[in-house]
């Protein structure tokens, strides 16, 4: 990530440049060793178990920044390293056929991360049960409790290459979330079309954001310094229809779902709604199988616009220059106060078999939608604020070769 800006008119009869740029750096690398067990000790239980082993190595973000002011440069690093972790992971799980309208699935999770001269357990169990009272009708309940030790940074409202993925360290402590959900599923006679509702919510702790103006923190300042825990809520119910057989298959699927987080160094510790708090969802995929060979695809998704920090008001701080705004600075208001307008696109692709291997044609954004995926303030000719979108991501077309052996 680099920045860079650039700045003149420091008074009327007095000009100089001045520059800073600022480049951070972020990576993982992970070698990981996993063995996998199957065991059926009866015809009515199938039980699976396993270990993995890896082994972290973190540079969360290593930033330095370079100033420039006349004929004097300066340069600042943070005192960020690499980090070392060890993760082990343990599980079981019982797939049991109770009898022919029951069947029960229980399991156990087992993790230890090791980080920075410290070390933390989660335990993950897991519990779900079906009825089918037929051959075409299934209920089922689920509860699962997951724990995480890595979490995904972003300082922007799209996933850009600039995001980074950091680990528990310090007086952070590793995510846990509780789900439960409960589900109905129909499928036809002929086993040609399916259909389900379900419904779930889900509880999530110890959840990692930015602060409110952490760009406010000294540049020497751990970059741990920067962050701030939390909790959120997630809850909805999805819909879905689809045609499983036959040369043309595909599905139709709508959610409806709501989320939100609680963080008490943010937004003055009230609520407020997630990034990806999509009230609305749609994804339909249409699939011909025009031969043995051939096979056309279609994929529409749809759905209510990202959350935005949207700062509409402005107060006149004082202005030294000649240029309109410059004394501008936006009022605090509530996060992600704004939603985007609804995102939509069709992706099209082709996929052509050979003795070999296959090549696949596509179109990302098919139809050519610029989503709009933020924001801005400006000013016009005549210096009046005005607000812009910002639109990125026009259709894509993209060919490749898949080799297999």
């Amino acid at each position: 990530m680099k920045h860079d800006w650039r700045s003149v008119e420091i008074g009327p009869d007095y000009n100089e440049e001045t520059s800073s740029i600022t480049k951070t750096k972020n990576n993982i690398n992970d070698w990981i060793l996993n063995a996998d067990f199957d065991w059926k000790p009866n015809d009515n239980n199938r039980v699976r178990f396993g270990a993995g082993y890896t082994l972290h190595s973190f540079l969360p973000a290593k930033t330095s920044r370079n100033y420039t002011v006349g004929s004097v440069h300066a340069e600042s690093r943070d005192s960020t390293w690499k980090y070392l972790a060890n993760e082990v992971n343990l599980y079981i799980e019982d797939d049991w056929r109770i009898n022919d309208m029951l069947r029960a699935n229980a399991g156990l999770h087992l993790s230890m991360f090791n980080i920075d001269h410290k070390t933390n357990f989660g335990i993950g169990p897991r519990l779900s049960i079906g009825y089918r009272p037929d051959e075409n009708w299934a209920v089922k309940a689920a509860y699962a409790r997951t724990n995480q030790y890595v979490h995904q940074l972003s300082e922007t409202y799209l996933s850009l290459p600039s995001d980074q993925w950091v680990p528990i360290t310090g007086k952070f402590k590793p995510q846990n979330a509780d789900k439960v959900s409960i589900g109905a599923y129909w499928t036809s006679n002929d086993r040609t079309f399916a259909a389900s509702a379900e419904g779930y919510y889900k509880v999530m702790r110890n959840l990692i954001e930015y602060r409110d103006e952490y760009y406010l923190q000294p540049p020497t300042d751990m970059w741990n310094s920067q962050l701030c825990s939390g909790k959120g809520t997630a809850n909805g119910i999805d819909f879905r229809i689809e045609k499983t057989y036959g040369k043309l298959s595909g599905h139709i699927a709508y959610s409806l779902a709501w989320s939100d987080r609680k963080f008490q160094e943010k937004n003055g510790g009230k609520s407020y709604p997630a990034r990806f708090d999509h009230r609305h969802t749609i994804n339909a995929l249409l699939s011909w199988k025009i031969s043995d060979r051939t096979t056309l695809n279609a994929a529409w998704i749809g759905h209510s616009g990202n959350r935005f920090t949207f700062m509409p008001q402005v107060w006149s701080a004082t202005d030294f220059g000649d240029n309109y705004g410059k004394g501008s600075e936006p009022l605090k208001t509530n996060l992600n106060n704004y939603q985007l307008p609804f995102y939509h696109r069709l992706d099209l692709s082709c996929s052509v078999h050979g003795k070999r291997g296959y090549w696949t044609f596509s179109l990302f954004n098919a139809y050519c939608h610029l989503n709009t995926v933020a924001i801005k303030r400006t000013y016009n000719k005549e210096h009046h604020p005005v607000f812009q979108k910002v639109k990125l991501l026009p259709i894509i077309p993209s060919v490749s070769y898949t080799w297999q052996f």
